[in-house]
């Protein structure tokens, strides 16, 4: 559990996550977060892979998030 260390990722950080991903549920990618200072958090209507669901979305997040 790494939990407490969450708080101190100092980079900017994209969080892509599944709304109905039972692997690593959304309540946990809510979590972190709460818990990263410099995050950005998209979800996407699908299970554990939102880039294999919706690959143009996906890839569009990341290229505005890391351009």
């Amino acid at each position: 559990d790494y939990t407490e260390k969450l708080a101190t990722i100092a980079q900017k950080t994209l969080l892509i996550w599944g709304k109905t991903d039972e692997s690593t549920p959304l309540w946990q990618g809510e979590t972190m977060s709460t818990l990263i200072p410099l995050n950005s958090m998209k979800t996407f209507d699908a299970g554990h892979f939102p880039h294999h669901t919706y690959p143009e979305e996906v890839s569009t997040e990341i290229l505005k998030f890391i351009l």
